[in-house]
């Protein structure tokens, strides 16, 4: 049950803000199989199954990986079902696999339940929410992509942290267990009934510039911003896209090996 149209006309406030929340919620969510989270099961997880650090840390690169060839798919999905459809069952999949990680004890076992979370992590929910804080968000676009990173910042900060002190108390199993039900409860109830697609579906223009239901479809207030839309082919060919998608995946690279050893050379250095 999508509750969008009904809290749309009800809401003081623009409805975008809500949508930002939401998906706010699902880039916090995906820290829970962050590189930085699976930095805290590092020790613990390779004393106790007699793995090595390597071998932990292949899961990420193979999940990497397969992100890397199913994003277009992703974005396929997305284009054809909607942003709330992909996400939506995105949360389901990552609360799931983040679960049954806790009882991967076998480095099969573990390959599949947190690569198929680094997967969720890497691209449905990071392709999904920019695509529809987006859509909501056109002169305040800026302004919201930066709320929507500091979410994820904020699920970076504290999923490790969170981790850290479950672990302490009940295991790394059972941590892995109330990780992947904190998934669910944080992000899966608002994606399901607040997340709508476009501002236009529940009747609204995009940055609140018109709050109030539009009666006319071909009527467009002044001072709306009209955004310029382009197509596969043309973004393609166009110098900017390779730039940031090249300087954007090293980055990544770089970043991703740094934050999967980080709480063990610390750990080892004292």
């Amino acid at each position: 049950m999508n509750l969008a149209k009904f809290l749309s006309k009800r809401t003081p406030f623009f409805y975008g803000w809500l949508i930002l929340g939401t998906s706010g919620s699902t880039q916090m969510v995906r820290c829970a199989v962050a590189t930085l989270t699976l930095a805290v099961f590092m020790y613990p997880m390779a004393e106790d199954l007699g793995w090595s650090r390597t071998l932990l840390a292949g899961a990420v690169s193979v999940g990497g990986v397969a992100s890397t060839i199913i994003s277009p798919v992703i974005g396929w999905l997305i284009d054809k079902y909607g942003a709330r459809s992909v996400l939506s069952s995105s949360i389901v999949i990552l609360g799931i696999s983040t679960f049954l990680t806790g009882w991967a004890t076998l480095p099969i076992a573990f390959y599949i339940t947190y690569g198929i979370g680094r997967i969720i992590f890497s691209s449905p929910i990071q392709i999904g929410s920019s695509v529809v804080v987006s859509r909501w968000f056109i002169k305040k676009r800026g302004r919201a992509h930066g709320i929507l990173t500091v979410c994820h910042s904020m699920g970076m900060t504290g999923f490790p942290i969170i981790a850290s002190v479950l672990i302490g108390i009940y295991g790394w199993q059972v941590t892995w267990h109330l990780l992947g039900i904190g998934v669910w409860i944080i992000a899966l109830l608002p994606v399901f009934v607040i997340l709508a697609e476009t501002p236009e579906s529940v009747g609204l223009l995009p940055d609140g510039d018109d709050d109030s239901v539009i009666k006319n479809e071909t009527l467009i207030p002044e001072g709306a911003v009209e955004e310029l839309n382009w197509t596969l082919k043309e973004a393609l060919k166009t110098p900017a896209l390779w730039q940031l998608s090249i300087g954007g995946g090293l980055l990544f690279v770089i970043q991703t090996g740094i934050n999967t050893h980080m709480e063990d050379f610390f750990q080892d250095a004292g």
